[in-house]
């Protein structure tokens, strides 16, 4: 084998890994968003049950639902990091073995009105949907636990309201720990990205 096509031979390899590696994290995303799908919808579930009849436990279930839905979507966002990584190393290696195939711009459908197709982005949707996920799930706490906080300063030894307190106060201190601790320790899309 000469060194021109060894050469090729490694850019289509680097090519198909790259493939290979897009269509895994894109799987992953889909993946990643049922998992916590199946924790807010059971969440939700939960809470329809408990809510008026157990107000501590509904409001416990929405601390649990807004810490599901506030990971969701921070997951999410990393998923898609590393979906754009891959485009952009399949975009760099497909142009050495086959041209510019992803960047050419084509328009398959030119019908016009509500069913046309449009430039969306499914991953940003889903972003944007667990965006409001955590805020429905936020809104739903604070709704549970205002009149509780109103007891709370009229009637400060009552156990239940400390209780809701600290529930509702550890949840927040949660929340600011996964996004200021879950980070990824590296700048760069290397494999001990996920320390």
């Amino acid at each position: 084998m000469c060194e021109g096509q060894s050469h090729k031979v490694k850019d289509e390899e680097r090519l198909r890994i790259a493939i290979e590696a897009r269509s895994q994290e894109i799987g992953l995303f889909w993946q990643r968003s049922l998992f916590f799908w199946g924790f807010i919808a059971a969440s939700f579930v939960a809470l329809a049950s408990a809510y008026g009849k157990h107000p501590l436990l509904a409001i416990a279930i929405s601390c649990f639902g807004t810490v599901c839905s506030f990971c969701w979507t921070l997951a999410n966002r990393g998923s898609r990091r590393w979906v754009v990584h891959w485009e952009k190393v399949v975009e760099k290696e497909q142009e050495e073995v086959i041209g510019k195939l992803f960047r050419i711009k084509m328009h398959p459908d030119d019908a016009k009105g509500w069913l046309a197709a449009r430039r969306y982005s499914v991953s940003r949707l889903t972003i944007a949907l667990s965006d409001f996920t955590f805020v429905l799930w936020t809104a739903m706490l604070i709704y549970q636990t205002a009149p509780t906080f109103r007891q709370i300063f009229s009637r400060i030894d009552d156990d239940q309201c400390i209780c809701i307190m600290l529930v509702t106060l550890f949840s927040i201190i949660f929340l600011a720990a996964i996004f200021f601790c879950a980070r990824s320790t590296r700048d760069s899309f290397d494999s001990t990205d996920s320390k």
